[in-house]
């Protein structure tokens, strides 16, 4: 137990720095994702928003983070961490939350490119969330 408690705090006050991961999607994909979108999973329980915001870079990829979160109370808690194993295929993305607990997404960008919908999920289970563009 002392070994873990030791490790715990080593890994809080010494965070790993993560790098984002930028991926390739045609042009019209990398308009329609660049700025911040704001979600509230379907929880009937508890009011949280997530919020999360792409950026284009000048050769055409696009990165996502995770800019924070209302979580775990109504102050905004920021994050900026980006969101890991970042994925998009046509119309669909996938990424996990740099969580400490591993919460993943899958949705679709929709076509008027002002919603994703999709789902979050864990080990817990999965809840819909739609995220809209700001």
């Amino acid at each position: 137990m002392p070994n873990y408690v030791n490790t715990s705090r080593h890994e809080r006050e010494n965070p790993e720095v993560e790098v984002a991961e930028p991926i390739q999607v045609p042009p019209d994909i990398a308009t329609a994702l660049t700025g911040r979108w704001v979600g509230r999973p379907e929880i009937h329980t508890i009011d949280y928003d997530i919020e999360v915001e792409f950026t284009r870079n000048p050769d055409g990829t696009v990165v996502g983070k995770l800019v924070r979160t209302t979580l775990p109370d109504p102050r905004e808690v920021d994050i900026n961490k980006p969101l890991r194993g970042f994925q998009m295929k046509e119309r669909r993305v996938n990424w996990t939350f740099p969580n400490t607990q591993t919460w993943g997404f899958a949705g679709e960008l929709s076509a008027d490119g002002r919603t994703i919908e999709g789902v979050t999920s864990s080990a817990q289970g999965g809840v819909r969330l739609t995220l809209r563009k700001q």
